[in-house]
């Protein structure tokens, strides 16, 4: 008799490390204490740095067998032209992400002492970094809409 450890299992597919990075994300742009702004900008711009290696790790080429694009029926031009459009919203939100990451980290710096520096403005890099975050799940959820409606075309279903 077979254990469980002794069956064949099927080649698992690669973790996808996007979601638990944004929930990550979330929780430490959520977590902002008045006087320690710097500690939490530091913390923010760590968790946009996970998220944007997660992103490029599911993302890559967009061509791999791990993208979750790979599963999209490129024969069908207008699920293939869907496709393209997420690919080229990937490439601006992994840049996006690294951007608003060194943003953040700046914000870290302690200011220069005796510099003319206007104070630094939190409240609207936690801003920019909510509108990323609304982009993202945007594209997220039309990624999932279009492997799913790929894969109901593919089989056939509303026929």
């Amino acid at each position: 008799m077979l254990t469980d450890k002794d069956r064949p299992t099927a080649p698992r597919k690669k973790e996808d490390l996007r979601l638990p990075a944004v929930e990550e994300l979330k929780r430490t742009l959520s977590a902002r204490v008045p006087g320690q702004e710097q500690d939490w900008a530091r913390q923010v711009g760590d968790a946009l740095e996970r998220l944007e290696t997660a992103l490029r790790a599911s993302w890559g080429s967009g061509k791999t067998s791990d993208s979750p694009l790979a599963s999209v029926d490129k024969t069908r031009p207008t699920l293939a032209r869907e496709a393209e459009g997420l690919h080229c919203d990937h490439d601006r939100l992994v840049e996006k992400a690294h951007r608003l990451g060194e943003q953040a980290r700046q914000l870290a710096k302690p200011p220069l002492s005796g510099a003319d520096v206007s104070a630094p403005d939190f409240g609207a890099t936690q801003q920019r970094i909510e509108q990323f975050l609304a982009e993202l799940g945007k594209n997220l959820e039309d990624e999932a809409v279009l492997v799913l409606d790929s894969a109901n075309t593919d089989i056939g279903v509303g026929d």
